[in-house]
């Protein structure tokens, strides 16, 4: 509760702040593009941040992200802190292992603090961390295909050690969906080969008959 409390409030104070910070091409936070199947379940892409600049950054004490990209038989259903790239805040994360939820037809909210006040983590050149890992569910009737996501600029923000946004780019991914081909179950396939060798053979001896003299 405390948590979903935390990104709430941040997610309000990021509508005001990050739609008046100009841009700049240091910090990226991006989403880690992936290729899943229908019908699965349990599937992951990460949340990522990268210091693309040639200095390290400020202090990173704090951030949140949003995803409202609604992609129909696609839900969203939790973020931890699990990343396949090293965590942000490593061990002093105040909210993990889980900063945020989401569920069917609803954006996703995530973030988190670091856990000791007026500090946190600074990223040196070149260097890239993870935000969150995101799971989600995939039916087995959506249809093959790749799905641009993208971070909710309304919902997405990052403060320094004093609380201040930090200017941050933001980049989409996508999330390839594969359709299994159905094949027929072993043994229906041996059926089907047996049948084909019994009509096979039928014909042969047939055709033998036939061709016997009377």
């Amino acid at each position: 509760m405390r948590s979903q409390v935390y990104v709430l409030s941040t997610a309000v104070l990021a509508v005001c702040s990050f739609a008046s910070m100009p841009a700049r091409a240091d910090l990226m936070m991006s989403i880690q593009s992936v290729t899943v199947n229908a019908g699965s379940t349990g599937n992951l892409f990460d949340v990522l941040l990268t210091n693309n600049g040639p200095a390290p950054t400020a202090v990173i004490e704090s951030f949140t992200f949003g995803i409202e990209t609604i992609i129909p038989g696609i839900t969203f259903t939790g973020v931890t802190t699990a990343t396949s790239t090293p965590y942000i805040f490593g061990g002093d994360s105040l909210f993990g292992p889980a900063i945020g939820s989401g569920g069917s037809g609803s954006p996703l909210i995530a973030g988190d603090l670091f856990d000791i006040p007026s500090s946190g983590v600074a990223l040196d050149s070149g260097k890239t961390v993870g935000l969150g890992s995101v799971s989600f569910d995939v039916d087995p009737g959506v249809d093959s295909g790749t799905f641009s996501i993208d971070l909710s600029s309304l919902f997405t923000s990052i403060a320094d050690s004093s609380s201040q946004p930090v200017d941050v780019n933001l980049r989409g991914g996508s999330i390839t969906v594969n359709r299994a081909v159905a094949m027929p179950e072993p043994s229906a396939v041996l059926e089907l080969f047996m049948y084909a060798v019994v009509v096979a053979t039928a014909l042969i001896v047939r055709r033998w008959v036939a061709k016997r003299p009377a």
